[in-house]
C-alpha cells in the first residue's frame, strides 16, 4: 500500500513539485477543514485522470485526505462530505488545487523516503 501511495504521488508529479518543499504549519481545526476540502477536491478531479495509474493515485489521495479528516474529527467521512458541505464550499474546493498538491506532495515525499529506507534495508540482506 505504501509503495502504491509513494508511486502515486510521484506519478502525479506531486513529490517533485516546488510546492512540496514548503512545510505545512497549521492548527488542528484548520488541518481538518483543509483535509476535508482536499478530500472533496481529489474526489472531483479523479474523474479527470488521463491514465489508470493516475486514477489509482488520485483515488489513494482521496483515501489519504478522508482518513486524515476522520482521524482528526473522530467522525466518518460521510458526515463531512455531504451535499450541504459541498454546496457551501464549492468555491474553496475549486480553488484548493495548490494547497492539496502541497499537502499531498509532502506526504509523497515522506513515503518516498520510507520506500528508499526500506529498499536499502532489503538490499543489505
Amino acid at each position: 500500500m505504501n509503495v502504491l501511495l509513494a508511486s502515486t504521488a510521484l506519478a502525479l508529479g506531486l513529490a517533485t513539485s516546488p510546492l512540496a518543499a514548503q512545510p505545512i504549519a497549521e492548527n488542528s481545526a484548520h488541518a481538518a477543514d483543509a483535509d476535508l476540502i482536499c478530500a472533496a477536491w481529489t474526489a472531483f478531479v479523479v474523474g479527470n485522470a488521463k491514465t489508470e495509474k493516475e486514477q489509482m493515485g488520485i483515488s489513494a489521495l482521496v483515501t489519504y485526505f478522508a482518513g486524515r479528516w476522520e482521524g482528526a474529527t473522530g467522525r466518518p467521512i460521510e458526515d463531512g462530505l455531504t451535499v450541504d458541505f459541498l454546496s457551501a464550499n464549492i468555491s474553496k474546493i475549486q480553488g484548493a488545487k495548490d494547497d492539496c498538491l502541497l499537502r499531498a506532495g509532502e506526504f509523497g515525499r515522506r513515503l518516498e523516503l520510507v520506500g528508499d529506507r526500506l529498499k536499502k534495508a532489503g538490499d543489505e540482506k
